[in-house]
């Protein structure tokens, strides 16, 4: 298919669409290594972003009937345009669109291609007409998804979180942001669900595994050129308390092996040379000794470990 030669052909095909950060990263640096290889600007070939709130974007892409296309910083250029113009003309197109909403238990999910972005640019559109005027909360677990409850509303918050796990079971590789916002219909800040919160515990673990997961063969192909031959980069672990159900994150470090292991895991298991081991919280370990060190201008963070024989 070709693409369309000016933003005015191109604007009925065009859609706005939330993006992560942790994920634009990972893209990023395949981005780069492919241009790399191919001599050309990494730049160029990044993905239109404008920053909303947190670590969520906005971006666009062409909407076709089988595949989107990604608009770059390239074709942004070659259009002779600016990228405020190029994702305002998108989502001037997804007002047109089927704003529907579905009603689950107290929350309102949209699903629709290009609504859910065209609703994080909109927080009043949130406010008016899927909460009745009632602040809202929002998760935005994939980037064609979006999840509406009323922030004083303690059961619609803990749906919602389940909803969201849901969707990204179903979805795994479009995985966005455990990023949980909130608005009066005015701006956009994040919201801490409370801390006893069963539910979005269980999906922001279960989306940092995601995380991890798909970043981890990146690192690992960093550390074949950066580090020492027996640097190790650990595994984010998921595994389900017996009695509570609670997802319990941990990384695994052996000793006298430098280890890269995921800042975002709730225990280190520490192994010694002789074969016993020990778990330790993340947290404690971070903040009371100097074995953690964060590793620089990597997405998603990890810490270098390194244990004494």
């Amino acid at each position: 298919m070709e693409t369309p030669a000016t933003l005015e052909e191109a604007a009925p095909l065009l859609r706005p669409r939330a993006m992560g950060a942790v994920p634009m990263a990972s893209m990023d640096r395949r981005i780069a290594q492919a241009s790399a290889e191919h001599g050309v600007d990494p730049g160029s070939g990044r993905y239109l972003s404008a920053p909303l709130v947190a670590d969520i974007s906005l971006g666009v892409y062409l909407s076709y009937p089988e595949t989107n296309v990604p608009i770059t910083n390239g074709q942004v250029q070659e259009w002779g345009t600016t990228p405020q113009q190029v994702l305002g003309t998108a989502l001037e197109t997804a007002r047109r669109l089927d704003h529907r909403a579905e009603g689950i238990d107290g929350c309102m999910v949209v699903q629709a291609e290009g609504v859910p972005g065209l609703l994080l640019a909109s927080p009043s559109i949130i406010v008016k007409g899927l909460t009745d005027g009632r602040p809202a909360v929002v998760l935005a677990p994939t980037p064609e998804s979006l999840i509406v409850a009323p922030r004083d509303d303690r059961a619609a918050l803990e749906t919602a979180a389940d909803l969201a796990l849901q969707l990204l079971q179903q979805e795994p590789r479009g995985a966005l942001s455990p990023t949980a916002l909130t608005t009066d219909g005015a701006d956009w800040s994040v919201f801490t669900y409370p801390t006893d919160s069963f539910t979005y515990g269980q999906m922001a673990r279960y989306w940092w595994m995601l995380q991890y997961s798909q970043a981890k063969p990146q690192l690992e192909e960093l550390v074949e050129e950066t580090e020492t031959a027996d640097t190790m980069v650990s595994d984010f672990k998921v595994g389900e308390h017996q009695e509570t159900g609670r997802y319990q994150t941990f990384a695994t470090v052996v000793a006298d092996h430098p280890t890269l292991v995921p800042s975002s895991c709730d225990e280190v298991v520490l192994v010694a040379a002789d074969g016993s081991a020990e778990t330790r919280a993340f947290a404690e370990l971070a903040s009371s000794t100097d074995l953690l060190q964060p590793v620089p201008d990597f997405v998603p963070p990890y810490h270098r470990i390194q244990m004494p024989a």
